[in-house]
């Protein structure tokens, strides 16, 4: 992304946090605790790349759920991209982590911002669940959002 781009994201999204307040305060359950069983992931300041990678499942109040699959950004070396699938559309995804706060753009053309998501992992999912806002960018309202980590399951006998 060019650094003018990004500068102007950066500061939409600033705004957009500012001026929303605690509008997502109610998915974020921000009374949860950390789970005393995830020591090593104790909250989102320890959020980091590696722990973004793979595939998620995303609900978004309002809208059907949708697959988001996250991977190394080739271009930004701590940045993550990659696409959501969703009512038989699919979109571009990048973004990266800021001060323990998942930002990610959205592009359904691949050139022009279509939404943003800002979330952060919910405390006591031992960082299998972000919850945060949605914003599109033809809608006024922002929504609440879930990503699920979606874990492979070990083959039992």
């Amino acid at each position: 992304m060019p650094l003018m781009r990004i500068q102007f994201t950066i500061l939409l999204i600033a705004f957009y946090v500012v001026s929303t307040g605690a509008a997502g305060q109610s998915v974020s359950e921000t009374t949860a605790q950390p789970n005393p069983n995830c020591p090593a992931f104790a909250s989102s300041q320890d959020m980091g790349q590696a722990h973004l990678l793979g595939q998620w499942q995303a609900t978004i109040d309002g809208q059907a759920s949708a697959t988001m699959v996250l991977e190394k950004s080739v271009e930004y070396s701590e940045g993550i991209s990659g696409n959501i699938r969703r009512a038989g559309r699919s979109a571009l995804v990048a973004g990266d982590i800021e001060d323990g706060a998942l930002q990610l753009e959205e592009s359904e053309d691949g050139t022009h911002i279509s939404a943003t998501w800002t979330g952060s992992f919910k405390p006591d999912s031992c960082g299998l669940a972000i919850v945060g806002s949605w914003q599109s960018a033809v809608e006024s309202t922002p929504r609440a959002f879930m990503l699920r980590k979606q874990v492979a399951q070990e083959n039992a006998k």
